[in-house]
């Protein structure tokens, strides 16, 4: 081993503290406020996740899994709720108030609260935050809060909307409603505490319509809406509200147990189903409100008459009507003063033509105003409206045009709320995630309307831009690395999700939206949370569900879901401790993975290999052939047992890591059966000792990855690989894109991993949401997967435009243009192989625990800038394949034949030529 020295050491600010501040706002900074109070909250709640931190030189910004010292001495408050309502009444909302007096404002106060299943605060009239985050019962999340500058000498006040689905949504699930509120603070001396009880008063929300839909009845992303501001509670949650006929709150006591609870019982904060109580464990969203700030279109369409009247209250009326309406250009209704309220400053005023003999000589005409906010936004519409009493205001959402056309209900998704005004001036606000780029209001109803605002709340993940690329003569590098992050960001909230159409914290998918967010971000507490989740959700016999928070039944039985979660899963596990070193985490996961690696080991009989297992798989959306033995699902299987080694490895765990690397030998050897001479392909299945005719690119870049392909037999699949897209003698990969780029670029065909890049994804690239997709193409038809027999549903093209498992272009493209790769534990070590590049002129950073590297290609030297704590060092194995045989490093010549394995540069400043 050889060693360098460095000519200067550049000291790099270590990342301590996690980002608050978002990109990408400026182009909103006319239509744009950030929650006053939020800013305050974000910076306490930060400050939280660092206290009691197992801070070591190599991990800077993790944290432990408690906050230390603001984890309350002793939980007193209860849970409570609505009298008269159960856990098996669905979609309530409960308001509750408490008023409390305070002699002197403290310097600090601390609140903690949680809600099954959301909540909403307000202290003393002013939004505060909004939460829990998804979690399991069992490990329920709670939130803590400073909020002593929200506090006034004399009496104050406490108010909370509750929402409780009651049914197992894509976020969270349904065991019972429950408020947990406990305020401390110290007084002369001695600590005081305001807490959830039978004093708070409580009232339900009547002017939510509990009967409405579910969003996506396969996926249960969340509620549609119908409001009726005839029975609304204004100003409920402002001091000096009359509460007085309000009822008092009551004990929520959970399920039943032996033996029978007394009338008298009061329960504990810690009971079934809420057996732990977690303090939050990442950083709040950040909540930006955006006014409608463009107009898409102006349109109306005549009133069926069929349905003779558009106020009736079926369930789902917003997306059942607007479906039915048939839109054409303004001519009939009248909309003024669209320029004036975009700019803020008058309302928009909207009068439909409603002639006085209905649908007998002239129909009804309902005005539809479409707003653009010019990219993908997720969060919480509002509005500010005043109408005729009965006026009806039907809001609707979509992610993108079909053929230039608004058309409510894509994707089969019931994106859909309905407001029924009172006749004074109206303010809604969504309690439900909606994702959309465009948001249709249509005005059901004689007499003007007046809408003096209209926007959304937009709830986004605090990332922070820390990588970046710039490849000056292709373009398309910069634009692919940007929509990955914009791919990463549409669909996180607070959890990596597939896509914002199902919102589930799948295993897989965010394995990929961690490999693009370390080198775009560094963002470490969203990997480590769905792994603690998912381990937390593990089933007895070791097997980890698809995604997290997890229940859900098949008969009696318990079903993990997707098979190949398990291996993502401990993938995921040696990817946080290879970015992070977070050893006390990695450390209290690692019985979890041991169960893992048992349970999935097994599953394999026949010749060592999974056969037939008891669980299905999906691997992809591709139309993959499973038989009796699945390649994929095999490499797989060989993948994670070898990086599950390598983990256990960085451990000390030398025994242990033996016995995984020999069943991944043994794998290895059993898959190279799959080989086909005729084709010179890994088949991707045996049936009875008999390979099938079925080849694919998941089969084949998984041959090469995993090592299982010899020398001859990768120079085959590559050629075909390359050409896969004329030939077409394998199914092509449509969310397995990763492993066809990992190994192209891992056997020195960069170029041609871009290549394969550019050709999956330019057409995505044109496209105004700038997104990486869920499918190829936005039409279901190329896949029939997406269907529906409902007559109001719209169902050719139904694709997300945002989807995880394509975020991962970050990550290829630092690790194969700038030649980075990570090799020990919180990067400490970092292999460099720029020289593979197929770029001769190149700069960005790579974000690291330590500081960002620096890194530039120009002329043929390559200049890097490393933080202390990190060792750069290249392999002389890699020098020598590419026939380099001279490195020069700060002007010192090193003869790479006379090198011993690798040579050593350290951190500091490099300026480094290659000599070939």
């Amino acid at each position: 081993m050889n060693k360098v020295s460095s000519k200067t050491v550049v000291c790099m600010n270590n990342k301590t503290d996690h980002p608050l501040l978002l990109d990408g706002e400026a182009e909103y900074a006319e239509h744009v406020v950030v929650k006053p109070w939020l800013a305050m909250l974000v910076l306490l709640m930060v400050c939280c996740l660092s206290k009691g931190s197992d801070l070591s030189d190599r991990s800077g910004h993790l944290y432990s899994t408690t906050p230390g010292e603001l984890v309350p001495e002793t939980w007193r408050a209860k849970w409570i709720w609505i009298p008269g309502v159960s856990n098996h009444d669905r979609n309530h909302y409960m308001l509750t108030r408490k008023t409390f007096a305070i002699n002197k404002v403290p310097a600090e106060a601390h609140l903690y609260i949680t809600a099954d299943s959301h909540y909403k605060l307000w202290i003393n009239g002013n939004y505060v935050v909004r939460g829990p985050a998804r979690c399991s019962p069992h490990h329920q999340s709670y939130d803590i809060l400073n909020v002593s500058n929200l506090l006034v000498e004399g009496e104050n006040l406490i108010a909370v909307k509750v929402h409780y689905h009651g049914m197992m949504m894509a976020y969270y699930l349904d065991p019972y409603p429950g408020l947990l509120v406990q305020l401390e603070w110290e007084e002369n001396g001695s600590m005081q505490y305001v807490v959830s009880d039978r004093s708070w008063k409580v009232r339900r929300d009547f002017a939510w319509d509990n009967r409405t839909e579910l969003v996506n009845r396969v996926n249960a992303n969340n509620y549609t809406s119908s409001y009726n501001f005839n029975a609304a509670t204004p100003g409920w949650q402002l001091q000096g509200f009359d509460d007085r006929h309000w009822q008092h709150a009551v004990y929520q006591t959970g399920p039943g147990v032996w033996p029978p609870k007394p009338p008298d019982y009061e329960p504990y904060a810690v009971q079934r189903p809420w057996l732990q109580l977690v303090p939050r464990d990442l950083p709040p969203l950040v909540e930006t409100d955006i006014d409608a700030f463009k107009v898409w279109k102006l349109m109306e369409a005549p009133q069926y008459s069929k349905y003779k009247t558009w106020g009736d209250r079926r369930v789902h009326d917003a997306l059942h009507h607007s479906m039915q309406d048939v839109y054409r250009p303004l001519k009939n209704s009248r909309v003024m003063q669209v320029d004036a309220f975009l700019k803020g400053a008058k309302p928009l005023i909207i009068e439909n033509s409603y002639p006085q003999e209905k649908y007998v000589k002239q129909p009804v005409y309902h005005t539809m105003v479409v707003f653009d906010f010019e990219e993908l936004v997720s969060g919480y519409p509002y509005i500010e409206v005043k109408g005729r009493p009965g006026t009806i205001i039907d809001i609707n959402y979509v992610p993108y045009l079909v053929d230039d056309v608004f058309i409510p209900g894509i994707m089969l998704d019931t994106w859909a709320d309905r407001l029924m005004l009172s006749g004074r001036e109206d303010k809604w606000e969504g309690t439900e995630l909606r994702p959309f780029r465009y948001m249709s209001l249509t005005v059901r109803g004689e007499g003007p309307v007046i809408v003096y605002r209209a926007g959304v709340t937009r709830e986004q993940y605090p990332f922070q831009q820390n990588g970046s690329i710039s490849v000056p003569g292709d373009p398309f590098i910069e634009k692919i690395w940007k929509a990955g992050e914009k791919t990463i960001r549409a669909v996180t909230t607070d959890g990596y999700t597939d896509n914002y159409h199902e919102n589930r914290q799948y295993v897989q998918t965010s394995y990929y939206a961690s490999r693009g967010n370390y080198s775009s971000f560094f963002d470490t507490y969203l990997q480590r949370r769905y792994l603690i989740q998912h381990s937390q959700d593990q089933l007895p016999n070791g097997m980890i569900p698809m995604w997290a928070p997890w229940i859900i039944y098949e008969g009696n039985q318990q079903v993990p879901g997707i098979f190949e979660a398990n291996h993502f899963w401990l993938m995921g596990l040696r990817d946080y401790f290879l970015h992070t070193g977070d050893t006390l985490t990695t450390g209290d996961l690692l019985m979890s993975a041991e169960r893992c690696a048992l349970a999935i080991n097994r599953m394999q009989s026949e010749n060592n290999l999974i056969h037939k297992p008891p669980y299905p798989y999906w691997i992809d959306w591709a139309k993959l052939a499973q038989g009796d033995q699945n390649f994929i699902i095999n490499a797989l299987q060989l993948l994670a047992f070898r990086q599950y080694a390598e983990l256990l490895t960085w451990l000390d765990s030398p025994r242990k890591a033996a016995r995984w690397n020999k069943e991944a030998d043994l794998l290895a050897v059993s898959l190279s059966r799959f080989w086909d001479d005729d084709t010179g392909l890994f088949a991707d299945n045996l049936n009875y000792g008999v390979r099938d005719k079925n080849f694919s690119e998941h089969a084949n870049s998984l041959a090469i990855v995993t090592g299982v392909a010899n020398s001859v037999q990768v120079q085959s699949i590559l050629d075909k690989l390359i050409d896969n897209h004329r030939t077409g003698v394998m199914e092509e990969a449509t969310l397995f894109n990763y492993w066809v780029a990992e190994a192209l670029a891992g056997e020195g065909k960069v170029a041609e991993a871009i290549d394969l890049l550019r050709r999956k994804y330019s057409h995505m690239l044109e496209d105004e949401l700038g997104t990486l997709w869920e499918n190829p193409n936005l039409f279901a038809e190329n896949v029939g997967e997406r269907s529906s027999s409902a007559p109001d549903r719209f169902t050719e093209r139904s694709w997300s435009t945002a989807q995880a498992e394509n975020a991962f272009p970050p990550n290829i493209l630092s690790r194969y243009i700038f030649g980075l790769h990570p090799t020990a534990p919180a990067m400490s070590e970092m292999r460099f192989s720029g020289f593979l590049s197929p770029y001769s002129s190149f700069s960005g950073t790579v974000p690291t625990p330590h500081g960002e590297i620096l890194i530039s290609l120009r002329d043929g030297q390559y200049e890097l800038n490393v933080p202390a704590g990190i060792n750069i060092w290249m392999a002389k194995e890699e020098l020598e394949e590419q026939q380099i045989r001279g490195i020069v490093v700060n002007g010192t010549s090193y003869d790479v034949t006379l090198l011993d394995d690798r040579l050593d540069l350290g951190s500091g400043v490099f300026t480094v030529l290659v000599q070939k």
